[in-house]
């Protein structure tokens, strides 16, 4: 999982220090919008209703285990990137994700 977290991190630094404003907004839509067609695509099938937790829970997964190899490998400082440039825009996110969730159980 270290390894899973690291190229995680490593390509979310890449796209957010490389290119202009819209390249970075392009990229990260174009990530968001994936995920929100997959609660979509699955609200759509008859086991919607059981593939869509598994998805959800592979989402807090994901975002746990990055946010712990930051602060694994960068400590305090870790934790303060973190609060800015995590936390902040993946509450959000993660708010969407959970009403895309019902919406597409709600679906099937």
């Amino acid at each position: 999982m270290t390894k899973i977290s690291r190229s995680i991190f490593e390509r979310f630094i890449a796209v957010h220090s490389d290119g202009g404003f819209f390249n970075k907004f392009f990229l990260c839509f174009l990530r968001y919008i994936t995920i929100l067609f997959i609660y979509f695509v699955t609200g759509t099938l008859m086991l919607g209703v059981a593939i869509i937790p598994f998805i959800t829970v592979w989402q807090g997964i994901a975002i746990g285990n990055i946010t712990s190899y930051i602060y694994a490998q960068h400590g305090i400082s870790g934790i303060a990137f973190n609060a800015i440039i995590l936390i902040t825009p993946l509450s959000v996110f993660v708010i969407c994700c959970l009403l895309a969730a019902k919406g597409s159980i709600n679906l099937s």
